[in-house]
């Protein structure tokens, strides 16, 4: 019943207040269908960083239902609002690796530039697109980065050895095997 009294108020008034009480109320319910329309609704009375938030949020109950088309469609748009929303640009990455879509990874990463360094692990899922890519100057310098950071994981350290290995760099490889 009070399920529907919020319903029937949030319809009425259309106000961020009802939205968000119905937003609340599904969430405690558990009533996952219902709180992805919720917060579609919600997003109609938010912009800027909240709405991107609000996007992001409903990324991450795609991606938890098994809608990653979804999800990563919502994670874009999260971006659109706010470019500097680093938790949806790093769901975004895993998400399209996750999704095979690594061209789409690099054509993102390629959007910001390369003097952008990412968190560590999206840094590693770039570098591994840009080798698979035949990219392998630009995945060096990836790999290089994420040592000279400090953010240095076996799969990273792996990648600047087949990298260096590849483009017959020395210097690269000793640092790789030897540190």
């Amino acid at each position: 019943a009070a399920v529907l009294v919020v319903q029937r108020w949030a319809e009425r008034a259309g106000t961020r207040e009802a939205q968000e009480a119905l937003v609340s109320l599904f969430e405690e319910s558990g009533r996952t269908e219902e709180l992805v329309a919720a917060l579609e609704q919600l997003d109609g009375v938010l912009d800027g960083a909240e709405r991107a938030a609000n996007r992001r949020r409903l990324g991450y109950l795609h991606a938890a239902e098994g809608r990653l088309d979804d999800a990563i469609g919502a994670w874009r748009e999260a971006l659109r609002h706010d470019a500097g929303d680093l938790a949806s640009l790093e769901a975004l990455a895993e998400a399209l690796v996750e999704a095979n879509r690594e061209g789409e990874l690099l054509a993102l990463c390629d959007a910001l530039g390369s003097d952008v360094l990412l968190a560590p692990h999206v840094e590693v899922l770039r570098a591994r697109a840009l080798e698979r890519a035949g990219r392998l100057p630009e995945a060096a310098a990836r790999f290089r980065a994420l040592r000279a950071a400090g953010a240095v994981d076996d799969e990273s350290l792996a990648g600047l050895e087949r990298t260096a290995r590849a483009l017959g760099d020395g210097a690269s490889l000793a640092d790789a095997l030897f540190g």
